[in-house]
């Protein structure tokens, strides 16, 4: 279809946004040393690491907690304008109930949070480089942080 393509990491046909999220994921984790670390883990000790699982699910649990604030960092702004202009134009369609809002409704919403979105762009992006330097420094050394 359109908006599909094969995606070879996962052997299915897979949406565009879905192929762009795993590559921007894959360069990110490139872009952050994971690779090296990724290396350096797989060869050997080479500090103090947790000794238990549960040791290591508390990291990953507390590196998915960081993730997940960086996504609402992102979206909470953005849903914010997305309601207050739904209300706005809900109001200009009360009233002036000739213009058709319906058809501008959408533009409208997809342009508002498009401006949001470059607003907190920056500080979404130093959080998830931020988590990622975080996850990258918790698999070479293991220590919560």
């Amino acid at each position: 279809g359109f908006a599909s393509q094969y995606d070879p990491s996962s052997g299915h046909t897979g949406s565009s946004t879905g192929v762009l999220a795993n590559t921007i994921g894959g360069l990110a984790f490139l872009g952050t040393g994971g690779l090296e670390a990724l290396v350096v883990a797989a060869a050997g000790p080479s500090g103090p690491r947790p000794a238990t699982v549960a040791a290591r699910g508390q990291d990953l649990l507390a590196i998915g907690a960081e993730t997940m604030r960086a996504g609402l960092v992102l979206a909470g702004p953005i849903v914010a304008a997305a309601l207050v202009t739904n209300i706005g134009l809900a109001l200009m369609n009360r009233a002036a109930p000739a213009i058709n809002v319906f058809s501008i409704n959408m533009v409208a919403v997809l342009l508002v949070g498009g401006m949001v979105a470059i607003a907190v762009g920056p500080q979404f992006i130093a959080g998830v480089v931020d988590t990622a330097r975080t996850a990258v420094q918790q698999l070479l050394v293991g220590a919560t942080p």
